[in-house]
């Protein structure tokens, strides 16, 4: 064939395709696109390990563990779904396989983990980079380093639970751990600090116990934090601990003026948290000590004379 016919036929091919698509693009789709739902995997019904059926899950899952001990380290690296115990943490217990590692590993976003018992690992619950979490419920015991430890990890929240006899710090946030709210966690009778904050700044923590720890709760290098409402006592090494006190400045009381009722009056004043070792004094009567409760470059200017109850 010469070239010019063989150009010409090439031309007439080029044509009769843009036309076919032409008219496809112009067609009404006739498939729909079919989302799944929602749902819900049982362990062990469904998938024998934790980690396998994380394997599984899609997000807006919900993984129910049903009652037992689980040997394994879990790994979760997709988000946007719950991992739950069917009835708390007293009948679930997960424990490390290998202890050289955590039980739960997060490293993706907006995952809940709820009602575990959570042991025997280097961490028990660790979020690495991982944001908009949720761990709540849980009873992180006997870790070889922290109970549950934050990695430049932002707005997570840490709700409910009790964090013991851990060989390092209860609850550790560090490297820009920013934004996260603890509250309502019971954190006791840790090695080093119920709470540690390394570099990590504007979190809210507050209604939480910190006792028989170390050190209740620790400041290095970490500013912007609201910390009110908690109950601070019998630790240690001391309630509270700033480590190079100049690059520490926080806010010890509420952020607004709360009512509240005490020996039977009922008073309007911010407030901040109970100390065990404060030793001023509360002549007006009003719940609240008379003089600051120092914290190196800071106070609590609103100290708690009797320990808070919601």
């Amino acid at each position: 064939m010469k070239r010019g016919k063989l150009i010409g036929r090439i031309f007439e091919i080029a044509v009769v395709f843009v036309m076919i698509g032409a008219m496809l693009g112009g067609l009404p789709a006739l498939v729909s696109q079919v989302e799944a739902s929602p749902a819900t995997i049982y362990v062990p019904d469904d998938y024998s390990t934790i980690q396998a059926a994380v394997y599984a899950a899609s997000p807006g899952d919900t993984i129910i563990v049903r009652d037992g001990t689980y040997t394994e380290n879990v790994c979760v690296n997709k988000g946007h779904f719950t991992i739950r115990s069917q009835n708390g943490a007293e009948k679930t217990i997960v424990q490390a396989a290998d202890p050289d590692f955590c039980v739960f590993w997060v490293e993706a976003d907006y995952v809940t983990i709820r009602g575990f018992t959570i042991s025997n690992g280097c961490d028990g619950i660790e979020l690495a980079y991982s944001h908009n979490n949720t761990l709540a419920d849980n009873t992180v015991i006997d870790n070889a380093e922290d109970g549950i430890e934050l990695i430049g990890s932002e707005n997570n929240i840490l709700s409910g639970n009790t964090i013991s006899n851990n060989n390092g710090d209860g609850i550790y946030l560090s490297d820009s751990s920013n934004n996260n709210t603890l509250v309502n966690n019971m954190i006791v009778s840790n090695y080093h600090s119920g709470i540690l904050l390394f570099r990590s700044s504007n979190n809210t923590i507050w209604s939480n116990i910190g006792k028989l720890n170390n050190i209740g709760i620790s400041f290095w290098e970490s500013s912007g934090n609201a910390i009110y409402f908690n109950n601070f006592g019998e630790n240690t090494g001391g309630n509270v601990g700033y480590y190079d006190p100049s690059t520490n400045i926080n806010t010890w009381n509420s952020p607004e003026k709360i009512t509240y009722t005490y020996d039977g009056n009922i008073y309007t004043n911010f407030l901040g948290n109970y100390w065990s070792d404060y030793a001023g004094s509360d002549t007006d009567g009003d719940g609240i000590g008379d003089t600051p409760y120092p914290i190196d470059s800071d106070a609590d200017n609103y100290p708690l004379v009797e320990p808070f109850e919601n």
